[in-house]
């Protein structure tokens, strides 16, 4: 009834074992178990839970703040380098000034032009990040008072151009006063702009600016340029620096042509 039964004690039943003796069994059971212990890394390469997500792979063009557009690369490096040839030429011009000591009127107007072509540069580099609010409204300030700055400039440097041509010595207060209200004039345009039309961010990613909107804040740089340009024209051979009259003459000139294009 029991083949396996060897004997029985009241503490125990002891079954014997039916491959006592014989080898074959043995190996059997070594096959056995080796086809039931299977390595839990093969249970598991092919479940879901297990596959890795692909990480996004950068190309090393654009990061997280830049905009995804193909004109940014090239608006950086003739940004940047705009940057780098205006301060490699200011520290030239303090270094020279330090030797020859010139004019500080003429240095002051010099240094006042340079920090609008710097800031024009600099506004440009912010075009090419992701818009949000913050960033939207530098935009809308430093677009306009960049050219202010400037343009201003330029108008000061040719009234005096003009008065000295005339036999008037305006000092270098008259000039400092008559850049600081220009100036002026764009920043509080520019903050009222701000105050009255929030900066926003809409979607796709962009500014909440409308062309026409952006038209209306350069009106007073436009209303410049023109007095600049008649100006330039009208007094272009004023016999006191000749040249330099002549090049704020072709710069006007050719800022009417871009603003016409744009």
């Amino acid at each position: 009834m029991y083949p396996y039964l060897e004997s029985v004690s009241s503490t125990a039943m002891m079954f014997s074992d039916p491959c006592v003796g014989d080898t074959n069994c043995d190996d059997k059971e070594d096959v056995n178990t080796e086809k039931q212990t299977v390595k839990p890394d093969q249970t598991k390469q092919g479940n879901a839970e297990n596959i890795q997500p692909s990480t996004p792979t950068n190309n090393g063009l654009y990061s997280s703040s830049l905009r995804d557009e193909y004109w940014v690369v090239p608006v950086i490096i003739i940004a940047s380098s705009t940057i780098l040839i205006l301060l490699t030429f200011e520290v030239f011009i303090l270094l020279k000034s330090r030797k020859s000591m010139p004019s500080r009127r003429h240095l002051f107007l010099g240094q006042m032009l340079l920090v609008g072509l710097l800031s024009c540069a600099a506004v440009s580099l912010l075009y090419t990040m992701k818009p949000t609010p913050a960033i939207c409204a530098v935009i809308r300030l430093g677009s306009g008072l960049s050219y202010s700055l400037v343009y201003s400039t330029l108008l000061a440097k040719m009234v005096f151009l003009i008065a000295q041509n005339s036999g008037m010595y305006l000092p270098a207060t008259y000039q400092t006063l008559l850049l600081f209200f220009a100036v002026l004039i764009q920043l509080v345009i520019g903050i009222q702009w701000i105050v009255a039309v929030p900066p926003a961010v809409l979607e796709p990613l962009s500014c909440a600016t409308t062309f026409q909107q952006q038209l209306h804040g350069h009106i007073y740089n436009m209303f410049l340029l023109v007095v600049l340009t008649i100006l330039s024209l009208k007094f272009h051979r004023v016999r006191p620096a000749y040249r330099e009259a002549l090049y704020i003459s072709i710069t006007t000139v050719l800022s009417v042509i871009i603003w016409t294009v744009w």
